[in-house]
């Protein structure tokens, strides 16, 4: 009761933070997409945060592997820190000082809980938090997940509490901010009707949870493109809430949890070789989907060189995998970039993956012709 306790309540205090002068990096927002959906399915890699077992059921729950929904995660990572894990002033590609609120909340996922003065958590864990974008989101995934846990405690359970149904995180992510009466769906500060947050409104008139879901259904737009698929989630009745929250029924209509999303088990392939004897490197790219095992066609295409083939070029299930194979005939020496683009036909978020060929020259020692001097006689 203590440790669930300890994981939603959690009152604002000032405190003088833990990292100071973290430099972090800026992704771009498909990296940061890239990092969301391998945070929430655990597939972040060796040393990035994982996410716990997690509960289903109330009462008599048992254990289950199971992902957060996707768009929960990007959700609330923009509504805390806009995709941002450097300061407003970094542009994407860069590098500078890290975005961090008064509170102690660092990067993207704002992560505050163990923040707050050094060694509340490891130093390592508080600097990567801070400066490792990829490591900010995983541990935001894992606090989320850790909420749901801990939701059933306090009576916090939507439906049959099932992780599946996107709708039945309702509590975990009020609690991700502060789960207490300030995000009451039925505190007075908030007008009544109010309209479905979309982003254009100010947060001030919603609680927190309402305002991931509004973006959850109205996506941030960059280059008029949406930054996620919309997902239309639907609010719990707040009358079911009252002051006081506790269990209550799922809304009509819900949504499933599912992470589409393809892997390969290499974030980039590269070669380097020699102008007088290039031969045709090769390298072999395993492809995974997030659901595990699925019986779904896909199709990988080489973009931007003609020196590149992959094979085979369409498949019919996952796991799959693919061989990359570069003919450096005739090309000079120098960097060479393409990208392997791979496409499943069930919609899951593609990979594409850069290749990269260096080819170096033939390298030549210049030693300079010095005449020998003329021998003459009595001189010297």
């Amino acid at each position: 009761m203590a440790l669930a306790t300890a994981l939603l309540w959690q009152p604002f205090y000032v405190f003088a933070c833990a990292v100071t002068g973290a430099q972090a990096f800026q992704a771009s927002s498909p990296e940061v997409a890239l990092a969301m959906e391998q945070a929430a399915v655990s597939r972040l890699g060796p040393g990035y945060p994982t996410l716990p077992l997690l509960e289903k059921g109330y009462r008599d729950q048992i254990l289950v592997s199971a992902p957060v929904p996707c768009v929960l995660v990007k959700s609330v990572g923009y509504v805390e820190g806009s995709w941002r894990q450097a300061a407003g002033s970094v542009p994407v590609g860069g590098a500078g000082p890290v975005k961090q609120a008064a509170s102690c909340g660092y990067g993207i996922m704002q992560i505050t809980s163990g923040m707050r003065n050094p060694g509340e958590l490891p130093l390592d864990t508080q600097q990567r938090i801070a400066d490792d974008y990829r490591y900010n989101v995983g541990w935001g995934a894992k606090v989320l997940a850790e909420k749901w846990n801990a939701a059933d405690f306090l009576n916090a359970v939507v439906g049959d509490r099932d992780p599946a149904i996107v709708e039945d995180w309702y509590y975990a992510v009020w609690a991700y901010n502060q789960f207490n009466f300030r995000n009451n769906p039925n505190n007075p500060d908030f007008p009544l009707p109010r309209p479905a947050y979309d982003g254009s409104q100010s947060r001030l008139n919603y609680p927190y949870q309402e305002l991931v879901w509004g973006l959850a259904a109205t996506p941030p737009k960059e280059r008029g493109v949406p930054l996620w698929e919309p997902v239309a989630l639907t609010l719990p009745d707040s009358a079911a809430i009252g002051q006081t929250p506790g269990p209550i029924p799922n809304p009509a209509l819900v949504h499933g949890s599912i992470c589409r999303s393809l892997f390969a088990d290499s974030n980039e392939v590269s070669w380097s070789v020699s102008a007088s004897a290039p031969g045709n490197p090769t390298a072999t790219v395993t492809l995974s989907h997030a659901l595990g095992a699925q019986s779904v066609g896909w199709t990988a295409t080489v973009a931007g060189a003609s020196w590149l083939t992959a094979s085979p070029a369409m498949g019919t299930a996952f796991p799959a995998a693919v061989t990359l194979r570069a003919n450096p005939a005739g090309l000079s020496p120098g960097a060479y970039q393409a990208t392997l683009e791979v496409k499943s036909q069930d919609g899951a978020t593609p990979i594409s993956l850069p290749v990269r060929l260096e080819i170096k020259g033939t390298t030549y020692r210049y030693i300079p012709f010095v005449p020998r001097r003329a021998l003459t006689v009595g001189g010297r």
